[in-house]
């Protein structure tokens, strides 16, 4: 939104400082400025002693250095932990090289360990030895807990991210009594582990900004040591504070090591990282360091030597397999656009880093006098390059805790706003709290490219961020983001939007409806917005602005003046490649346009301008005026004007025609006008009924807009309506209590419009606030934002941006298409969506995705075997059918746990409440189940059906020897119905429930409590049918009673899915049970893992195509796209809101399986599965079905073979089908046989003698029976 040209003029003059040499200045907190001065020039500065290569300046804190770096003030500055996080999350940073003081370990980083001693153990290394302690989960809570202090890294952020991510500790649960907590509010994350430990742990220490919050927001101390104290504090020893005893990696040690005979200091768990104990710096107690074992995700571990060296299994470190996580040490970080510059290189290269992924730091180096100098730290012995280091893939690689910290940070009870271009999260923080600060609500503000920011919305990183143009129509489209708030800056319009307009001189004209409704021809040749354009000279705002390209071009293209199809080979082979809307509009205008600027990718594939200004000039450049830059006298607004009023005597500069805004003329402040305003005037698009739109005069002499009545003329005469600015946020933000606040905060909770606030600094400060934009006067909140249609109503040019972004994929007939099927018909804007999502995402030079909608999910399967279409994504049932019935091949599945095997696992959830001993549920047994309401994901789903049911039939032989009564295999549809109480199994498949395919009353019952409009309809929309699919189960769970309680069948994945998709509902895992066969047990990774607790472990879901389609010359460019190196394209999870399509919420990253046998080794659950839909199909009261019989009957002498023999044969065929049908539990005396009965070979045929028989064959069908076993095999 803002301009680059200020942070350009500060680097350079950053760099350029003082002569023409070139200075690395460095930002520290601690130590002397010129003690680090100093130290840089004898470690890395050259054999000029007069040089002056390196500089240092001082900050009061490490945050202070970050913004040093961020506003151009120093080049670098180092710093770990917290800040590290910060560097990133907030300011855009890039780390570029870090530290590492371990020699175990191969790379700048650490691990976290819980310690404790071998008394707390409930097992090690597999073996069992009594204690309490079970692992990393619930066994912990209530125990007493020693942390090296307050957010620090291994102490805090590993550990109580990862509890939090196991949803052990659970922030949201706390946030209301945090915030009321006296005398003073507290941070959630202190709160929530003060409950997790029941007040038993020494956290000591602050930070600027908690634990406690002080009356000006400062950082206060939270609790008192002893008996009477609490807090973070109780089980401290002397005091809470940094140089507490129990502080640091050595004192969290001491805490559980302390013999001091004091019951309230000390604990039972020490949370610090891999080397302590061999570094340990004190005297243990302990026998031996050995002995202090570490708890993993499951049981305890040995993981030190009697000289607390770390130990290996193999080639492993044991601490790997059994830590808290994995930290980043310190880090050297820099703005991205610093990266690749002269300065960096020099810096790499004196730090020996240029040419190495590693360098040694001199046991001797006065780099490491941390206290003195404040870079590296006391103990730093080598150096490593971080790769890819200006990308937040490349951060995050490096910085693998990166979630856990965010878990943290996010818990603070502030509005995460995003800002970009040339703003300051400083400043942004600062007007925010000015403007709308209140006791309930406060402001974090981080900062990322615009793209990043709709990104960060999207993965919840940050709640809203105010964009415009193309970033507002990628809000919607790609990343399916809602917008709340817009910007009103026009005091003639009643709404946040603007109009675009195409001003040309009168004379230019054919002719013109004159203000008092005339009509006047001035002898031009312009007819409206068609084809009389062609071959003008045009002056566009810029490349891709709104009002300059996507309102006129958009318009032009979807009346089909143009056809982008026209030059998309031309664009496809200009060289460099050029985008099709670019080349388009240079011929359209035959290369007479000036259209300045570039995005990141365009006009230039890649970025950059296209052509050069004058008359050999061309592209989108010729007519403009100096350079065709953001930068040229004819860019932007005022520009476009100047360039079709500019006189300069220049024939190949300037123009006929300029797209701009309705009040450009208005708020014109570009050089003086040649032409007076009201002798400009609009071309208007061609008619409804086809004719030419003409010329129409909008303003009057003062630039005034005039009116038709009650209308303004250019509502009528425009290249189409645009939105303002825009503040966006995930659509279920909207239902959160803090889009409230925020809403209240600006005025707009009762209103529909406000004033913009006062502040100071000022809200409007676009360029260094980065929020509103600078000629906001008023916000409106937007109607429906959670919808697509409110998103629609308010963003009226998004079929114009629409069809510019499509301009992209113009060239398919030079393209391979891509047929993705739908698997839903009643959805066009899932169908469009996906299209668009798939080509930005994952469409290339060769591929284009077109998606089309299909009936079912057997409609796609049968269309991508016939050649219909080529690729959907199933999972389950879908990826087991699409095999066996259709011959279908995976490509590319999903993978939940980064790491991990592509499946998941089918569990049973209920009430932690409810499930114990003597409460209502005790396991997955017949007695804890029968009779209770259970809710399933869908009839014959994966994990909802049929993982519940299969185990079920494999495990017993007996019909009566199963768990859950072996009549639910055996007669699936009527028995658990029967078997549980109400059912909510929504959903038809072509063969069920019932034979025919349609759905079945009885498995709906329980979903008619959701409120959908369809509750047996496979459509997870919460108007529809919120129970269906994973989150409706457990939803449908969830919303069961104490009176009534309810089972639901889902994944391992579940709880956080639903969390995602309704974070205003958001539940915590400790409030919900796993059912096992042993009773109930805590949702946690080793529990859903056990085979005594789920249900089977299926394959993930996964793309699938027609056999063969992987080998083939586009099989293979689609696996490639698709697989994207592993990382899963956000835009392409979950498009348009449609759980688990194209990519399921829950994907970590993606997996090539093309080369996997499919039958138990990608599909593990196969046989399961095989036994489920071998099932022979069963009947129900309102249907009943049909068996084909093939009956041999010997005699014991030979019979004639007569019409009564056959009557009496078909008798017997159908009185067997009618016993059948009564051990059913369903009667059918209407069952009848229709078929032949007739001899075998050994018939003897005679003229003179009846037919006879020693045997008789009855072929044919029963119908109006219940089908089963008895007749099936008959």
């Amino acid at each position: 939104m803002a301009s680059t040209r200020a942070p350009l003029l500060a680097l350079l003059a950053l760099l350029c400082a003082g002569s023409a040499r070139a200075q690395i200045t460095l930002c520290i907190s601690e130590g002397n400025e010129n003690d680090c001065k100093n130290a840089l020039e004898n470690a890395y500065g050259t054999d000029d002693q007069n040089a002056n290569e390196y500089a240092c300046i001082k900050r009061d804190s490490d945050d202070l250095c970050l913004q040093a770096v961020e506003q151009g003030d120093a080049h670098a500055t180092i710093v770990g932990g917290n800040q590290l996080y910060s560097a990133n999350a907030k300011y855009n940073l890039a780390a570029i090289a870090a530290e590492s003081a371990s020699d175990d370990l191969g790379d700048a980083s650490y691990w976290g360990v819980a310690l404790t001693k071998r008394s707390m153990c409930a097992t090690m290394d597999g073996n069992a030895v009594g204690g309490p302690i079970t692992g990393l989960d619930d066994s912990l809570r209530g125990k007493k807990a020693c942390h090296t202090g307050y957010r620090k890294t291994s102490g805090w952020f590993l550990p109580v991210g990862k509890l939090a991510d196991k949803g052990l500790m659970d922030f949201s649960k706390w946030v209301e009594e945090a915030a009321n907590h006296e005398p003073r509010p507290v941070r959630v994350d202190a709160e929530t582990v003060e409950k997790f430990w029941d007040d038993n742990v020494c956290a000591p220490g602050k930070t600027a900004y908690g634990p406690q919050i002080g009356a000006n927001g400062e950082g206060e101390l939270y609790g008192t040591i002893g008996q009477d104290g609490g807090g973070l504090c109780k089980r401290c020893k002397t005091d809470c504070t940094s140089n507490s005893p129990y502080a640091g990696y050595d004192g969290a040690l001491h805490c559980i090591d302390d013999e001091d005979n004091n019951d309230i200091t000390g604990g039972d768990i020490a949370f610090v990282k891999h080397s302590t104990v061999r570094d340990y710096n004190g005297l243990l107690s302990i026998q031996t360091r050995m002995t202090l074992w570490a708890s993993c995700d499951a049981g305890c571990m040995t993981l030190f030597d009697a000289e607390g060296n770390p130990t290996k299994d193999g080639d492993q470190f044991r601490y790997e397999k059994c830590s808290t996580g994995k930290s980043a040490s310190n880090a050297m970080v820099v703005k991205k656009s610093f990266i690749g510059t002269s300065e960096h290189t020099k810096l790499m290269t004196a730090m020996g880093l240029q040419n190495s992924n590693s360098a040694d730091v001199p046991a001797n180096s006065a780099l490491k006098n941390e206290d003195t100098v404040g870079l590296w730290s006391d103990d730093t012995n080598k150096l490593y390059k971080i790769a890819e280091p200006a990308t937040d893939d490349g951060f995050k690689s490096f910085f693998t805790a990166y979630d856990s910290f965010r878990e943290i940070r996010n818990s603070d009870s502030g509005l995460r706003v995003c800002i970009s271009g040339t703003a300051t999260p400083s400043t942004c923080e600062a007007a925010l709290k000015d403007a709308y600060g209140r006791d309930d609500l406060s402001f974090y503000c981080m900062k990322k490219s615009e793209a990043g920011c709709l990104e960060a919305v999207r993965t919840g990183e940050a709640h809203v961020t105010v964009v415009g143009g193309n970033e507002l129509f990628a809000a919607h489209n790609q990343n399916n983001l809602a917008a709340i708030v817009a910007e009103q800056a026009s005091g003639d319009l009643e709404d946040a939007s603007y109009w675009g307009v195409a001003l040309t001189k009168r004379g230019n004209c054919a002719t013109v409806t004159e203000e008092d409704g005339s009509s006047s021809q001035p002898g031009g040749d312009i007819t409206g917005l068609d084809s009389s354009l062609k071959g003008k000279a045009a002056c566009h705002t810029g490349y891709r602005k709104t009002s300059g390209w996507f309102l006129p071009v958009g318009t032009l293209a979807k009346d089909e003046v143009i056809k982008f199809s026209d030059w998309a080979q031309e664009a496809a082979d200009h060289n460099p490649p050029v985008q099709v809307d670019a080349e388009t509009i240079e011929k359209f205008w035959e290369d007479n346009v000036c259209a300045p600027g570039s995005t990141e990718n365009g006009p230039l594939i890649g970025g950059g301008k296209y052509g050069e200004v004058g008359e050999n000039g061309g592209g989108l450049c010729k007519r403009c005026k100096t350079d065709c830059t953001s930068e040229d006298p004819y860019a932007g607004y005022d520009g476009a004007v100047h360039c079709i009023d500019d006189d300069d005597g220049n024939q190949f500069t300037g123009g006929d025609i300029a797209f701009v805004k309705h009040s450009t003329l208005r708020d014109y402040n570009g050089p003086n006008l040649n032409t007076a305003k009201n002798q400009y005037v609009g071309i208007c698009p061609t008619k409804e009924d086809g004719s030419s739109g003409g010329c129409m005069t909008l303003f009057d002499a003062a630039g005034n807009p005039i009116k038709d009545g009650d209308q303004f003329r250019y509502e009528k005469c425009s290249t189409g309506k645009s939105a303002s600015n825009a503040m966006v946020s995930s659509r279920g933000f909207v239902e959160t209590e803090e889009y409230t606040k925020l809403m209240t905060a600006l005025g707009l909770n009762n209103n529909e419009v406000a004033n913009v606030a006062t502040s100071t600094p000022s809200v409007t400060a676009e360029e260094t606030v980065g929020v509103w934009g600078s000629d906001t006067k008023q916000l409106r909140k937007i109607a429906n934002p959670a919808t697509t249609t409110g998103f629609k109503e308010f963003f009226t040019a998004y079929d114009q941006f629409r069809e510019i972004r499509n301009s992209e994929f113009a060239n398919n007939n030079n393209k391979d298409e891509v047929k993705v099927c739908v698997p839903r018909n009643d959805d066009s804007e899932l169908v469009r969506r996906c299209t668009d999502v798939m080509n930005v995402q994952y469409g290339t030079s060769e591929l284009y995705f077109n998606c089309m909608a299909a009936s079912s999910v057997e409609a796609c399967q049968q269309g991508i075997k016939d050649g219909t279409y080529d690729i959907t994504t199933l999972g389950g049932n879908g990826l087991y059918t699409s095999y066996e019935e259709f011959e279908l091949e995976p490509l590319v599945a999903e993978i939940y746990i980064t790491g991990e095997p592509v499946s998941y696992f089918g569990i049973g959830v209920v009430k932690a409440s409810q499930c114990g001993n003597g409460l209502t549920f005790t396991g997955k047994n017949t007695a804890s189940l029968q009779g209770k309401d259970s809710c399933h994901t869908g009839y014959r789903k994966t994990a909802g059906w049929s993982c519940l049911l299969a185990p079920c039939c494999l495990r017993e032989s007996s019909q009566r020897q199963c768990n859950l009564r072996m009549e639910m295999c055996g007669q699936m549809q009527v028995p658990v119905a029967d078997f549980f109480g109400r059912v909510c199994a929504p959903r038809a498949t072509d063969d069920g429930p019932k034979v025919n395919g349609e759905i079945w009353e009885p498995l709906c019952e329980l979903c008619k409590e959701s409120g959908g409009s369809d509750p047996c309809a496979a459509n997870p929309t919460q108007e529809v049918n919120p129970y269906y699919d994973y989150t409706g189960a457990f939803k449908c769970m969830k919303e069961g009673s104490d009176d009534a309680p309810r089972v639901g069948w889902v994944k391992h994945t579940t709880l956080d899915d639903y969390n995602r998709q309704f974070p205003s509902d958001r539940q915590s895992v400790a409030d919900y049970a796993i059912l096992c066969t042993d009773g109930c047990r805590a949702w946690t990774e080793e529990n859903y893992k056990d085979p005594k607790c789920n249900n089977g472990e299926s394959a993930s879901q996964a793309v699938i195509a027609r056999a063969g389609y992987e080998s083939s010359s586009v099989g293979g460019k689609v696996k490639t796209a698709l697989l994207n190196g592993g990382n899963v394209k956000l835009a392409a999870i979950e498009i348009a809101g449609q759980e688990n399509f194209f990519w399921s919420a829950s994907t970590d990253e993606v997996r090539d399986v093309s080369s996997q046998p499919f039958e138990d080794d990608f599909f593990q659950a196969y046989s399961e599965f095989k036994s489920v839909f071998n099932l022979p199909q069963g009947g129900s009261p309102d249907a009943k079905g049909s068996v084909d019989v093939e009956y041999t009957i010997s005699f014991a002498n030979n019979r004639p073979l007569n019409e009564a023999l056959e009557d009496s044969i078909e008798e017997d065929i159908e009185e067997e089908a009618r016993k059948a049908c009564d051990a059913a539990g369903t009667a059918c005396p209407d069952a009848d046989f229709d078929g032949d009965v007739t001899c075998t070979a050994d018939c003897e045929n005679s003229s003179r003698r009846s037919l006879l028989a020693t045997q008789v064959k009855a072929s044919g069908t029963v119908k109006n029976v219940v089908v089963n076993n008895d007749v099936s095999n008959s």
